[in-house]
């Protein structure tokens, strides 16, 4: 955390800074994970589907939407958005996009 709060030209002599945008880090993805497995369950519900021992499965309109909720709008690049003869599902554009090798 103390190299990327350095590239972003943050400097503080205090070792307990990082840890304390770290924790808050934390926090808020896990703030945001938890509002999106919300979002998913109200979906399944409205669907019919009760839980039933099926586990959920988090797409993207569900965290979009619960990142909307904290005011951050989750855009996604025109390659992105729609495939050719896909009718713009999310799952068909994220499958189209080639992986990279790290």
């Amino acid at each position: 955390m103390a190299h990327l709060l350095r590239a972003a030209g943050f400097t503080s002599t205090d070792p307990l800074l990082p840890r304390l945008v770290a924790l808050a880090t934390q926090r808020f993805a896990t703030g945001i994970a938890h509002d999106a497995l919300q979002v998913e369950r109200r979906r399944a519900l409205k669907g019919g589907r009760r839980g039933g021992g099926k586990k959920a499965v988090l797409a993207v309109e569900d965290l979009a939407e619960a990142l909307q909720e904290h005011g951050i709008a989750l855009t996604r690049p025109p390659y992105l958005a729609s495939v050719a003869g896909g009718g713009g599902s999310a799952g068909a554009g994220a499958a189209a996009a080639p992986r990279r090798r790290r």
